[in-house]
């Protein structure tokens, strides 16, 4: 039997990345076994990537070996977040507030930024500000080119609006911490995802 396991350990887990636990029963000469494995890596830091194989001979001697691959995962995105308060004179009170992103690329390559987008809370609606219409057409602030250079920065701006059912219940919104999430989606110039 051969028994191939991969495991990846950071600095706070260790984790099977293994598809199969399935040993195979025989290997014949000039033969392999490929397994692909897939993992989102969220932690920066050390990381140590480890195959271990296990397997007996034809003669019933059980055997082992592992080998380690260590590399580094470093911030691939610098992220600043600033809100404002929408301006409201006498006549009108608005609780809407503005979110601006910043976010730079602290890598030493490009990146193809496909997705920034915001998620609000349940109590908010939002509006992306990084849009023009051109003869009825929505096109990017930013052109059509989405790759961000090493060191550039984009500044990315939304609108979020107090839902309905919870504008209406006087400081209910004022009291808010949490107004949603910022989705960032880009791929390297290997078109590996982040």
């Amino acid at each position: 039997d051969i028994l191939v396991k991969s495991d990846l350990q950071t600095s706070s887990q260790r984790l099977n990345l293994s598809a199969s636990s399935a040993a195979v029963a025989e290997l014949k000469p000039d033969c392999c076994i490929d397994d692909v494995i897939h993992h989102e890596v969220k932690e920066i830091g050390t990381h140590i990537l480890v195959c271990a194989v296990s397997y007996t001979t034809q003669t019933g001697e059980k055997m082992y070996f592992r080998k380690f691959f260590k590399f580094q995962v470093l911030k691939p995105l610098d992220v600043k977040t600033k809100f404002y308060n929408a301006e409201s004179d006498l006549s009108s009170v608005t609780d809407e507030v503005f979110l601006e992103a910043q976010i730079q690329n602290i890598t030493t390559s490009p990146m193809f930024m496909e997705k920034v987008s915001l998620e609000p809370s349940m109590m908010y609606n939002v509006a992306e500000l990084n849009t023009v219409d051109t003869a009825g057409e929505s096109e990017s602030t930013f052109g059509s080119r989405t790759y961000l250079q090493p060191m550039d920065t984009r500044q990315y701006l939304y609108c979020l609006k107090p839902k309905q059912e919870f504008a209406e219940k006087a400081g209910v919104i004022k009291g808010v911490t949490v107004i949603g999430k910022l989705d960032i989606v880009w791929k390297t110039n290997l078109g590996e995802r982040g």
